[in-house]
């Protein structure tokens, strides 16, 4: 989190590590009235290949990473504390229905 206070701190320091050791132009533009403007070209990562996610099984096939969700607990925003189990009783049931 920024405050408006400091933003130009932040941007200077943000330019100074995304810059170091470029010559070409800055990966942070400032555009006048408007604020700043991140410019960078976006090259295509394959996931699987950084990561090692993938699994290969015995047969030698790859398969899928298997996928997870985590559901947070719901916040009573009630302020009565007898109320508590009604948040836990959704969390408990969007857990179950997504599982």
């Amino acid at each position: 989190m920024v405050e408006d206070s400091n933003l130009t701190v932040q941007i200077s320091a943000l330019r100074r590590v995304l810059d170091q050791g470029r010559s070409q132009r800055n990966y942070i533009q400032t555009v006048p009235g408007r604020g700043y403007r991140f410019v960078s070209g976006a090259t295509r990562v394959d996931a699987e290949a950084r990561s090692g996610a993938a699994a290969i099984a015995p047969n030698g096939v790859r398969s899928l990473p298997r996928l997870s969700i985590v559901v947070l607990r719901f916040a009573n925003l009630s302020n009565d504390p007898e109320q508590d189990y009604l948040a836990d009783g959704i969390t408990d049931d969007l857990t179950t229905d997504l599982s």
